[in-house]
Formats: structure tokens, sequence, C-alpha cells
């Protein structure tokens, strides 16, 4: 994936590449509100009990999501800032990804669940591969960025079919009587509820800054923002990997009622965490080659917020952790509240610091919000450990 953002950056330069990730930003938050949070849910409870339930009725919530997001696109996009009419109609285009993602999602959803890793691998590896493909069809006919939206909505489809195909389609469509079916989609819309704030926090909270950044400045800085946050998310590649992996065990764990279960992964942690500070550190000191290696001398405005943005893989893996914890054991509340704090920090900072520091600025607001998460985190978790000692001493 991070193969695929430096070919799309020097096949569109930073103006339409800034477009590209605008637009990418819109249709994640979209997938995270079509989502709902069912996916999480589901996840733990397969985990947990290897029960295939509610996956019909989660599948109808994602559908009608996914056609009000579709609707709704057409008539906020004209008002979007800074976008021409190819962005315009490539968002547009990019929107109908929301129906192929939800079959995805369910599909996956099972995968993960049952802890079938190999296979959601193999499956993840084969859409690296298409988009790689589609990539190599857009440079050899020169198509620009609607022709890029058409291609990875087909890469889309053909992803659900996959999915589908390695979940063997276990979705049992009309086993039950309407009004079970409602009554099922109520409760999860009911129980799903915090998790799909939760989840839609998370990701607006993952894309504010490049459409702060986009209001402020227009797609060049955007653009250029991007390649120093790519490399970031490239960094993360094995926390993401092994956190995905982590979470079905980690529902296992807590159905046990271990106490003080979360222990049974200090290890990971560690090993995460030293990892964090090795690559934040090597990140920040060769700053400059790398943005210059992968993305060319046109993107030097991306080496100052590289050299700050590489540190924030120290408290994400904090966050992601205790994140993951508190989601297992379904503790939502502390996890909005650590994100809500974040996401209103990033908003000040990030209007105050980026005219004063240009991208710089942006950068020390997003580490110094993804910071104080971190310290909340660690927080709650201390305030719950304190209690479990005084209540085993009284």
């Amino acid at each position: 994936m991070a193969f695929f953002t430096i070919i799309l950056a020097h096949q569109f330069g930073s103006a339409v590449f800034g477009e590209y990730t605008y637009i990418a930003s819109i249709e994640v938050i979209g997938n995270v509100i079509t989502t709902f949070g069912i996916d999480m849910l589901l996840v733990r409870e397969i985990a947990a009990t290897d029960r295939l339930l509610y996956l019909f009725p989660a599948l109808v919530i994602q559908i009608l999501l996914s056609i009000i997001f579709i609707v709704i696109v057409p008539i906020v996009s004209i008002h979007l800032p800074n976008l021409d009419l190819n962005a315009v109609i490539a968002l547009q285009i990019y929107s109908f990804s929301m129906v192929p993602l939800a079959f995805f999602t369910i599909f996956t959803t099972i995968i993960r669940g049952k802890q079938r890793m190999a296979s959601y691998a193999s499956l993840i590896l084969v859409l690296i591969i298409l988009q790689l493909t589609a990539l190599f069809l857009l440079r050899l006919q020169g198509g620009g960025i609607i022709v890029l939206a058409i291609l990875l909505l087909s890469v889309q489809v053909i992803g659900a079919i996959l999915a589908g195909h390695l979940c063997q389609f276990q979705i049992q469509f009309f086993s039950q009587p309407f009004l079970d079916l409602v009554r099922q989609l109520f409760y999860l819309i009911r129980i799903c509820a915090p998790i799909a704030v939760l989840g839609l926090l998370g990701i607006l909270y993952q894309r504010l800054s490049l459409i702060i950044i986009l209001s402020l400045n227009g797609t060049t800085s955007t653009g250029d923002y991007s390649d120093a946050a790519r490399v970031v998310e490239a960094a993360k590649i094995g926390h993401v990997a092994i956190f995905t992996a982590l979470y079905p065990l980690m529902a296992q764990v807590n159905a046990t009622g271990k106490l003080n279960w979360a222990s049974t992964f200090r290890l990971p942690i560690l090993v995460l965490l030293g990892g964090a500070i090795t690559a934040s550190f090597i990140l920040s000191w060769l700053a400059k080659p790398s943005i210059s290696i992968l993305f060319g001398s046109g993107y030097i405005s991306s080496v100052s917020p590289l050299q700050v943005l590489s540190w924030i893989l120290v408290p994400y893996t904090i966050n992601s952790f205790r994140s993951l914890v508190f989601l297992a054991e379904d503790d939502v509340f502390i996890i909005m509240l650590s994100l809500m704090a974040g996401i209103i920090t990033l908003v000040i900072l990030t209007i105050w610091l980026e005219p004063l520091m240009n991208l710089k600025g942006a950068a020390w607001a997003a580490l110094f919000s993804e910071s104080l998460q971190s310290l909340i985190l660690i927080g709650r978790y201390f305030q719950r450990h304190c209690n479990i000692l005084i209540g085993s001493f009284n």
C-alpha cells in the first residue's frame, strides 16, 4: 500500500494527489459510518462464542447506510472547498464502493472472528496486487483521477466476491421470520451505536489534519502533508498486523473472566513499544533522504512534518493497545472520551500552529493530540488497577 501511494504521488503530482487523498479520506469516513461498528462487535462475539449470529441483519444495516451515503455524496461534494470538477466526479463514482465494502466487511468479520488469519492475510495481499494492477493500467492509459476511481471501485467488487468465497458465504438470508429480523436490526443498532460513534470519532481524528489543511492552504499542501503521514502509516504496518490478530484473542481471554487478563499480552505490547521507539528515531533521523528517495525532490516540503510525525508511533502504540483492551471489555466510554479530547485539541492546535509553522505546526498538533490520548487511557488503566487493589484489600 505504501508502494501504491508512492507511485500515485509520482503519477499525479502534489495538487491532484492532494485531491485523491481528500477523496480517500471521505471514503474511509463513509466506510466507518456504514460499517456502524458492527464488525468489531461480531468479531468479538464470534471469537468468544464461535456463533455466526446477526450476520444477515448486519449486512442489511450496512447496505441501507451505504445507500444513504451514496445519495448524500453528490449533494455535499459540490460544496466541498478546493476540489475541481474531476475530483467531485471521482468522489461520486467511488462512493458506490460502499456497497461491495458492506459485503466485504461482513465476510471478513467471519474470517477474523474464526481467527483464520492466513486466509485474511492472503485476501489482503490479493487486494493489494489488484490495486497495483489498477495503478499499472492507469499509468498505461494515462488516465486521471476519474479513471482511478472507476478502477478502485472495480477492485472493491472483486474483493467482496473473493472474501465471500473464502468464508463460503456463511450468511443465512431467509432462515428467520420477518419480525425476528426487525428485532435483530433494532438490537444491533442499539448495541453497536456506541462502537459506531467510537469508530466515527477515530477515523475523523485520523483524517482531520488533512481536511483542515485542505481548507486552509489547498490541495498542494494537503498532498505534501499526506506524503509525510503515509510514510508514518507505512511504519505502522507491523503494529497494525499484530493488533488485528490480537483483538480476537483478547475477546477470547476476556470471555474466560480472568482477573487482570490484559497482563497476558504484556510481552507483545512491550515488543511493539520498543519497535515504535526505534522506528520513530530512525524515521525522524532519515526523514529527508526518505522523502527524496520515495517521492522525489518535488515533495521536499514533506520533510519537516515527517520529522515530527514519526514520533507519533510511540503514543499510537499505547493508544491502540489500551483501546483494544477497553473495547474487549466493552468499556467504550473512556475510548470515546480520549478521542473527543484528541479531536478538540487537534482542531484548536492545527488552526493555531499551522499558520505560524506551516505543515510542521500541523504535525506538532497531531503529536500533542495523540500524546494527550495516551495519557487519558493510561490514567484510566491506573485508576482501575488501584480500584482493584483497594477492593482486594477491603
